[in-house]
């Protein structure tokens, strides 16, 4: 640094510290004019950017302080002020990628200290703030030359032998001060965090670059990696699949994208491997907690159908699936394969299906050769009774009426290879493939083409074949298994939807689907009178069908048109008050309506009570409303405790937290209430409501 230069910097650090931020700055400015040492002038550019700072420029503050990392990338106060301008700016989480890696390239302990509670300073403030950030300003055509140097740069670092992922990250950070709107930027940035193992930083990167492209399938490639690093499996392969159709959309490829087509082959393959087969259930370390060894405990074995209290429980459901799953996989590891051929009991696929059909929470599988076991035990039950070698409810169909034609009947169940075993076990099959394609590898589409062909071709064959009695076309075309299949169906539909969410895809279809099965399943529910709606204590309607045939589709339905019509609330553009209000109380309504008809120790009731108070604190309803519900809300984690505190839905205590939430808020404001500072009338709600997950 000159002498010149160096007085000057002098002069600006002295009106720096009597926090004369505007005459620093042109000291600054008027050092940086009179040298070209670059180390010098990442400093001076740095002090500029820090005087910005607190005059609250912050957009001109981060330019400077991109302008001192490019004179000398190991100023790493620079990130600090970088970070600080993000921030300021609105920009949170990109605040938090340059706060974090200027926190690993410095070697100052005091200064990464400071970095990393900005770090984290930033992600409360990310989250307080509802996850929002301000629209993006055009990049000039300067800036974006400038960015497109520094990518290049960038470039040559990833590509240098061996390569330098680290240097080539803040190269791509500088760039992104010029042009924050390159989608290729920020997935060249994700390409380096995943290869540090920053999966987390590699998201938000990713993301960013999906945001503005959303046909960019390298973007979605490097978010499946980053979900694959950070072991969500089903993310990954969703993103990995999204950058598959992509690439298959846009023949003929070029070479470098039939390489990343090739790339996102194995990664998707590698993800599938890593998928474990073994259900949340298995991980508990207290089998004793298991939600059928405590529901044996609740129920009486004598009941009084005049009585709901001795029956309507959900210990009735759970227990009665596990014990029929449970039968079925023993069957189905008995099973041994000889050469080319399996040789083994039948039976175990109805047995598995009607398991799960009735809850598919009795899904467990505690040995890793499950899948295996149950691809041989289809390939028997299907060659032993004869099932069809057809993929679509229309082939089924045609399939159906030729054998009919030919055979002229049904024949008996008994009966091998009869006419209805052979349906029976086709539709079984295919049940099976959808839930566990959905439950262990997470292929959401290929569940929901499944369920599609099933509920297709029942509601087909109920009406083709009404007249023929059920002890000869068989229990799958009964009312009673087609809302068990729709059950499943609709709880497929919802995670396929949420999955969309995550990965920002469109969803306005999937959603009117959601509902369109809500409303044939509530529709068809109200067929059965109140007589079918009782058990019986002699007779198939026990507790253990009423409940899971009958009465859980029309609670299920309420609950999907209470989801259904919460979404349509959240995507109404206009943001009018008039617009958002309309869904938010049918959400409401449906929402209580499915809190009524569930068992009061079921743990979904719990969760639609806490949606319900979600819609209600949204649409500003009074203490005099919300209280009661949170009460009610509390009351069902406690009721759930007694059969579901071992759930697999139990996610380490964190949903139990969101119900907590809104427990202390009706206890802060009964207190409010009482001092005054509140009234019946107010329409207040938790302050967390921002960072709620939905």
């Amino acid at each position: 640094m000159s002498g010149d230069s160096a007085q000057l910097k002098d002069a600006g650090n002295a009106f720096f510290r009597d926090n004369k931020f505007e005459e620093a700055i042109a000291k600054y400015s008027e050092a940086l004019d009179v040298t070209s040492d670059n180390v010098a002038r990442a400093v001076l550019y740095s002090n500029r950017a820090q005087c910005l700072l607190g005059l609250e420029r912050y957009s001109e503050a981060g330019f400077d302080a991109a302008e001192a990392l490019v004179a000398d990338v190991n100023n790493h106060k620079s990130w600090l002020r970088l970070g600080r301008a993000y921030v300021g700016s609105g920009f949170h989480l990109k605040g938090v990628l340059v706060f974090e890696y200027g926190a690993r390239a410095t070697q100052d302990t005091a200064l990464a200290g400071t970095l990393w509670q900005a770090a984290r300073d930033a992600k409360r403030q990310f989250k307080a703030g509802g996850g929002q950030e301000p629209e993006l300003l055009v990049p000039s055509a300067e800036n974006v030359a400038r960015s497109v140097q520094l990518k290049d740069e960038g470039n040559n670092l990833v590509g240098a032998q061996p390569p330098d992922f680290a240097a080539a990250y803040a190269k791509f950070s500088v760039a992104l001060v010029f042009d924050p709107t390159s989608a290729v930027i920020h997935c060249n940035r994700a390409y380096c965090a995943n290869c540090t193992r920053e999966f987390d930083a590699a998201e938000i990167d990713a993301r960013y670059a999906t945001q503005f492209d959303k046909n960019y399938a390298k973007a979605w490639a490097r978010l499946g990696a980053a979900k694959l690093g950070q072991k969500k499996m089903a993310e990954a392969e969703d993103a990995f699949k999204r950058g598959l159709k992509l690439l298959d959309d846009a023949t003929p490829l070029s070479p470098a994208d039939a390489r990343l087509k090739a790339s996102i082959e194995q990664s998707l393959q590698d993800s599938r491997n890593t998928t474990r087969v073994v259900s949340g259930y298995a991980q508990q370390m207290d089998v004793t907690q298991y939600p059928w060894v405590l529901a044996d405990k609740v129920i009486k074995l004598q009941f009084n159908p005049a009585d709901k209290k001795t029956w309507y429980s959900s210990a009735w459901v759970i227990l009665a699936a596990h014990t029929d799953y449970i039968q079925g996989a023993a069957k189905l590891y008995q099973t041994q394969r000889r050469g080319n051929m399996a040789v083994g009991m039948t039976g175990a696929i109805e047995l598995l299906t009607n398991g799960l059909i009735s809850d598919g929470r009795a899904f467990y599988a505690d040995r890793p050769d499950f899948f295996e076991r149950y691809k041989q035990q289809v390939v028997l039950e299907v060659q032993s009774g004869n099932g069809f070698k057809v993929t679509s409810a229309p082939a089924l169909m045609q399939a159906v009426k030729a054998r009919l034609q030919r055979e002229g009947g049904w024949g008996g169940f008994n009966v091998p290879a009869s006419l209805r075993r052979s349906v029976a076990v086709t539709i079984r099959a295919w049940f099976l493939n959808a839930f566990l394609r959905e439950k262990l590898v997470k292929d959401f589409d290929q569940s929901i083409e499944l369920y599609t062909h099933i509920i297709d071709f029942l509601e087909m064959g109920r009406k083709e074949w009404a007249h023929v009695p059920k002890d000869q076309r068989g229990t799958v075309f009964e009312l009673t298994f087609l809302l068990g299949v729709k059950r499943n169906y609709a709880e497929c539909l919802k995670a396929r939807f949420l999955a969309n969410v995550r990965m920002d895809l469109p969803n306005a279809e999937l959603l009117e689907r959601i509902k369109a099965n809500a409303d044939s399943m509530l529709e068809q529910a109200a067929t059965f009178d109140e007589t079918a709606r009782v058990p019986t204590v002699t007779g198939i309607n026990k507790p253990s069908f009423v409940l899971p045939f009958i009465i859980y589709p029309e609670a299920l339905a309420h609950e999907e048109l209470g989801f259904y019509w919460y979404r349509k609330a959240k995507a109404t553009s206009t943001g009018e008050i008039e617009d958002i209000y309309p869904p938010l109380h049918k959400s409401i309504e449906h929402h209580a309506k499915a809190a009524e008809i569930f068992p009061r120790d079921e743990e979904m009731r719990a969760e639609v009570l806490w949606h319900q108070l979600v819609s209600m604190f949204r649409c500003g309803r009074p203490l005099r409303e919300t209280l009661p519900v949170c009460d009610d809300l509390e009351q069902a984690v406690k009721d759930k405790q007694k059969i579901w505190r071992g759930s697999a839905n139990m996610d380490g205590g964190r949903t139990d937290k969101r119900y907590q939430t809104f427990v202390w808020f009706a206890e802060d404001a009964r207190k409010a209430v009482e001092k005054g500072e509140l009234t019946l009338e107010s329409p207040a709600m938790p302050d967390q409501m921002n960072t709620i997950i939905e």
